[in-house]
């Protein structure tokens, strides 16, 4: 595929398709894209420096095999980007800072990947986030390590992870998913005035929640 061809494009989706190799660099300079979606195909390796795509909108990796780390990657503040989902990779180290500033932003999605590191209580300034999924952050990474492990070995692998209170009560907040993280939380410590009015969908599964 010559990506000359196509760089005065707006939309591009490539889903569920049988691409395979890195990330095509050419695409990291499309700055008219506003869709990019690459979602489902065999992608593989680091991410290039994607800080030239500040038009998009709608930014989709998941399902891939793309790793690395992703601090300095993303556009900082992108003033446009409202969802973004990097589900199912191999991403590790930290959540980027990055997240926490974008202006517009109601969709991310970060889970099955292999970042081991808590959820930061920047998440808490995201007032326009409407749809959170932190399921299985380091799930990925789990799969490697387990693999030859008996059961009862798998049990004693510590993966907690933590988060701030404050993420319950996000003002527009419609869907949280924090499953599969070996969260431990007293639940009985949430209240009504805790908890966004807006929400409709929590996930909670596979953790050590009590109370």
């Amino acid at each position: 595929l010559d990506w000359d061809l196509l760089s005065s494009l707006t939309v591009l989706r490539l889903g569920r398709n049988a691409l395979s190799g890195s990330f095509p660099n050419k695409l990291a300079h499309m700055s008219t894209l506003r869709v990019l979606t690459l979602n489902d195909n065999k992608f593989e390796g680091p991410l290039p420096h994607l800080t030239s795509l500040v038009s998009l909108d709608v930014f989709s990796l998941a399902d891939n095999s793309f790793g690395g780390y992703l601090h300095g990657i993303l556009p900082p503040g992108a003033p446009t980007l409202q969802a973004i989902d990097l589900s199912g990779n191999r991403f590790m180290g930290t959540l980027p800072e990055e997240l926490w500033a974008l202006p517009r932003i109601s969709i991310i999605s970060m889970g099955r990947n292999c970042f081991n590191v808590d959820i930061p209580h920047e998440v808490c300034n995201m007032t326009t986030i409407e749809f959170l999924s932190f399921t299985g952050l380091n799930e990925r990474c789990r799969e490697d390590a387990f693999k030859h492990f008996s059961n009862q070995k798998k049990l004693a692998v510590q993966y907690d992870i933590n988060f701030p209170d404050c993420i319950f009560g996000l003002p527009n907040l419609t869907h949280l998913h924090l499953a599969d993280n070996g969260m431990s939380v007293d639940l009985s410590s949430l209240t009504e005035d805790s908890l966004s009015p807006a929400l409709m969908d929590l996930d909670l599964s596979y953790n050590d929640f009590h109370g």
